[in-house]
């Protein structure tokens, strides 16, 4: 009986809490490689924190362009940002055949607006020259952000 309690207390207690444990992420020990917050490079490539700027540089470089909005206080974007972008044969994509820009929501409202975000993380791939975009809402792993990489930069879909 007094085990049959203890569950009840227990669950009532976490069904009561678990909303607000949402929102708080587990500490973690991050890899040295990355810094989120800083805009400084990540595993080799260097995240532009202003997207007018990543997009001429985009369009002189003719590379599409990666934006990755964030959220502050977002457990999915800190994930993706360690996990994802972090991995090494990202990064090199990343650093060879893209112009690599992370925003966060508070930074550019109308940004997230204008590419009709509606779930952070989410990443968009734009095309300079063309009006072709690629969004992949949520958190994407590193082995689906590989293969969605090689697939947006294969020449018979540009």
């Amino acid at each position: 009986m007094r085990l049959v309690l203890r569950v009840v207390v227990v669950s009532v207690f976490l069904l009561s809490v678990g909303p607000s444990l949402d929102a708080v992420e587990p500490k973690k020990s991050k890899p040295s490689t990355v810094k989120p917050d800083d805009g400084k490079s990540v595993s080799g490539f260097t995240w532009q924190s202003e997207f007018e700027k990543a997009w001429k540089t985009a369009e002189d470089k003719k590379r599409p362009l990666l934006l990755f909005l964030s959220m502050d206080g977002c457990y999915y974007c800190k994930k993706m940002e360690r996990d994802t972008y972090a991995n090494e044969e990202i990064a090199k994509e990343l650093r060879e055949s893209f112009v690599p820009v992370r925003v966060k929501y508070r930074q550019d409202p109308q940004l997230v607006r204008r590419y009709k975000v509606q779930v952070f993380p989410t990443t968009v791939i734009i095309y300079p020259g063309t009006k072709r975009v690629e969004k992949f809402p949520g958190y994407v792993g590193p082995s689906q952000m590989k293969s969605r990489l090689a697939s947006s930069l294969s020449t018979d879909r540009r």
